[in-house]
């Protein structure tokens, strides 16, 4: 029996971006707001890039 897996989708996604901005506030470091760019510009590769920095 398999568990049916809902589909990421963009909307999904800027819904729990949205959701997070409401309970932490807007970005407050320069590396989360190139990551929040980057994301709103489509540049996946560049978020991957600075959530690896982020560590």
């Amino acid at each position: 029996m398999s568990v049916p897996v809902a589909e990421l989708t963009t909307e999904k996604v800027n819904a729990a971006i949205a959701i997070i901005f409401e309970v932490l506030g807007e970005p407050e470091t320069d590396l989360h707001r190139q990551a929040l760019q980057s994301f709103q510009q489509g540049n996946y590769q560049t978020v991957k890039r600075l959530s690896l920095e982020n560590r």
